[in-house]
């Protein structure tokens, strides 16, 4: 112990962890308001129970946010006449509407081990195999 103590501080002297001068160089940073914490919390607890446990070993689900462009939604009139005139009404009154940006969220996979959800499936397994006692042991 004395050894590592002695090797944590010559690397804190070395390294300089926390050093302001460090972060002046890296500039700032790029904020991304599109993620909550919500969805971070949510993110947490599915992949605390994975729905295929080999795909845990190498694979965690993730919310991610896309942003789609929404055309604008158009009355249709019910008959022509009624079109004639409303479309000679909108071209002379006003601009037709935009296309909206929308941002959509869903699930996606992203590589890498989920460490959470295969914790969780070998503590429950654990607990079930202690419940039954000597009808566990093979």
């Amino acid at each position: 112990t004395i050894i590592a103590a002695v090797l944590g501080v010559i690397l804190v002297l070395a390294i300089h962890p926390g050093n302001p001068k460090l972060k002046k160089q890296l500039g700032e940073g790029k904020k991304n308001d599109e993620v909550s914490s919500l969805d971070a919390f949510l993110d947490l607890i599915r992949n605390l129970f994975p729905e295929n446990l080999v795909q845990a070993c190498f694979q965690q689900i993730q919310t991610v946010t896309k942003k789609v462009l929404v055309p604008p939604q158009t009355e249709e009139p019910p008959n022509v006449t009624d079109s004639v005139f409303a479309l000679m009404n909108e071209t002379m009154t006003e601009a037709p509407p935009e296309a909206q940006l929308v941002i959509k969220k869903g699930l996606e996979f992203k590589d890498g081990m989920n460490v959470l959800g295969l914790i969780g499936f070998f503590i429950a397994f654990g607990v079930a195999m202690g419940k039954m006692g000597e009808q566990a042991k093979m």
